[in-house]
């Protein structure tokens, strides 16, 4: 019976039981307020894509709403520390209630991290440069960035569908790059891939794999063309729901890649389709570093190719230009 000595009580057993409860409890409850907490804000930075979630329904993926975060991490750290607000329904923008929504021109951008305003403040974003820009013109226009990082044309789709319609806006201004024929999905597929080809034992496998994915995203962009890649389906369906919801839409290319024989293909594309596109201004691309957040060039890929507040003021300096002629009176 001397292993007896060695069994713990019942009653050690039951408050051991408690106290781990009650841990489990804590961490369920902190993990929900981090959620939840509109009034929440951090001290230290955080990486960027922790504003994201997978939400309910079809959208891909969102920004949670009521959300507050200070972030300074880039794709090689290259974003200096800036902060991140989303309002109550997932935007990365003020409150609706602070808005004149519907007294001026109401106007919603949908795209990617380019107009989500990836490494730059919210008020120097170009959504916001050419709202200023505008209202100096004499034009009241009221501007909601639904940009999501990572997304494709699917998703601006979807986005269009599920949230920018429940606001009833005039315009609907989608920020495109032809890239966004693939999504971050692909994106990833192109990584697994170029991983696969490239052995672990290889040397300086790090920059081959790097080389691989770019070499496996241009052949991907040379193979797909508007007519047979989900851009048509999609742009299709964008355009019904705008005549449907008597909703303008308007297509802002954000990027001049010099790549004049696809862009060129997909601007004749989209003129023989009626769509009305807005070009990018002249060189204004993620391998200008200039205009970048990334200050280097890899393999011939930037550090971090998103636009800095100068990029971003070339962008909402031509909107401002050309959206006028697409505004109603």
């Amino acid at each position: 019976m001397a292993y007896l000595n060695n069994v713990p009580s019942k009653r050690f057993l039951t408050l051991n039981i408690v106290l781990l409860l009650l841990v489990a409890a804590f961490g369920v409850f902190n993990y929900t307020n981090i959620l939840q907490n509109s009034s929440l804000d951090y001290d230290e930075p955080e990486k960027p894509l922790s504003i994201m979630y997978g939400p309910e329904g079809s959208l891909y993926t969102d920004l949670k709403p009521n959300y507050s975060q200070v972030t300074d991490e880039g794709e090689q750290g290259q974003i200096e520390a800036y902060k991140i607000d989303t309002n109550e329904i997932g935007a990365r923008d003020t409150p609706i209630s602070e808005k004149n929504w519907h007294d001026n021109y109401s106007i919603v951008a949908i795209g990617d991290s380019f107009t989500f305003g990836w490494g730059v403040n919210k008020s120097e974003r170009y959504t916001e440069v050419a709202e200023q820009k505008m209202e100096v013109q004499g034009l009241e226009t009221e501007f909601m960035n639904l940009g999501i990082p990572g997304t494709g044309i699917k998703d601006h789709y979807l986005t269009f569908e599920e949230k920018a319609l429940d606001l009833n806006p005039s315009m609907v201004l989608i920020g495109i790059r032809y890239e966004n024929i693939r999504s971050q999905s692909e994106s990833e597929r192109f990584r697994q891939k170029a991983e696969e080809r490239i052995p672990e034992t290889e040397e300086n496998r790090e920059e081959k794999v790097l080389e691989e994915r770019r070499e496996l995203k241009q052949q991907y962009l040379v193979e797909t063309s508007p007519e047979d890649s989900p851009l048509a389906e999609y742009m299709k369906k964008i355009d019904e729901i705008g005549e449907k919801e008597d909703i303008e839409v308007v297509y802002f290319r954000i990027e001049d890649t010099g790549d004049r024989e696809h862009e060129d293909f997909f601007y004749n594309w989209a003129r023989e389709n009626s769509l009305n596109v807005i070009e990018a201004p002249k060189d204004i691309n993620s391998l200008n570093t200039d205009l970048t957040i990334g200050d280097r060039i890899i393999n011939g890929q930037s550090v971090d190719g998103h636009y800095n507040e100068q990029g971003h003021y070339k962008l909402g300096d031509k909107l401002s230009e050309k959206l006028p002629e697409y505004i109603e009176e």
